[in-house]
């Protein structure tokens, strides 16, 4: 199950726009950008770099793409929430997200 209350982008929505959907949709374009973009001679030079053939090298730097904005799952980028929407971040106490080591009342301006 994805947890879809992580927020990714919130910037000119109407609501935060779940971090899930932002990673993917960032390594989808970054799949298109690889097709389109980058020549064949492109995609050999990164290949080669990395060691792996064209459709590997593709997938792994779709993946890393994907993967640039992990740091969002943390509480302290979940807590910037907290100013506009303050719902939004309520679950920052649950000890599912924490690990086990939530502590209520921990994210202040957070509506639990």
């Amino acid at each position: 199950m994805v947890d879809t209350r992580l927020w990714g982008k919130s910037d000119g929505l109407p609501m935060p726009y779940p971090l899930v959907g932002h990673l993917v949709d960032t390594a989808v374009v970054c799949g298109t950008v690889w097709d389109s973009v980058l020549s064949a001679a492109q995609q050999r030079r990164v290949a080669e770099a990395l060691k792996l053939g064209p459709e590997q090298a593709r997938g792994v730097v779709m993946f890393w793409a994907g993967l640039h904005d992990l740091g969002k799952i943390t509480p302290g980028f979940q807590r910037l929430a907290a100013r506009s929407r303050p719902a939004a971040c309520g679950f920052l106490d649950e000890a599912a997200y924490a690990d086990g080591r939530a502590v209520r009342g921990r994210f202040r301006g957070c509506a639990a």
